[in-house]
């Protein structure tokens, strides 16, 4: 299956999945470490699904601004298992009606690129609005007493990386 990044451009800047951010800045992340990958965009930018997989969520908050969420499932080593992947910083979304449990197709535009919530560019520690797409992918894990939980995972599985 060719591997489709969610924008045109094909190369992460910034900080990419796993950099751990300076002492100041650890608090944005359960693990104080980037997860996911930056794109640098215009605002605007048509974000496509790299994965056919289900709508689960539209949301805002101030850190990650705009979002979407999408589930998909892979049958790997006689496992079903599940991921989610989180696209962020949203100018808007493109659902044309649809509705969460509904599936969208590979390649498949869902949102236009922005600067929503607020990005760290790691140079001098000061936050900043760039227009970006932070994309995360995360895998469906069960504690030993079956407890779920999500783990990040490194995004360049389903992407790709130069």
């Amino acid at each position: 299956m060719p591997l489709l990044r969610p924008v045109s451009n094909k190369f992460p800047i910034g900080l990419e999945y796993g950099v751990e951010y300076p002492e100041q800045f650890r608090h944005l992340t359960v693990s104080g470490r980037h997860e996911g990958v930056d794109y640098l965009t215009i605002i605007g930018e048509y974000i496509r699904l790299p994965e056919t997989s289900k709508f689960y969520a539209k949301r805002y908050d101030s850190d990650r601004g705009n979002h979407l969420i999408f589930k998909f499932w892979r049958n790997e080593h006689g496992k079903k298992n599940t991921y989610r992947m989180i696209f962020m910083h949203l100018s808007k979304t493109l659902l044309s009606g649809r509705v969460v449990g509904d599936t969208f197709v590979l390649g498949e535009i869902v949102a236009l690129t922005g600067d929503s919530g607020t990005w760290y560019t790691g140079s001098d520690g000061e936050y900043r609005s760039h227009p970006h797409l932070h994309f995360q992918v995360e895998i469906l894990k069960y504690t030993p007493e079956g407890k779920p939980y999500w783990q990040h995972i490194n995004p360049a599985f389903l992407v790709g990386k130069d």
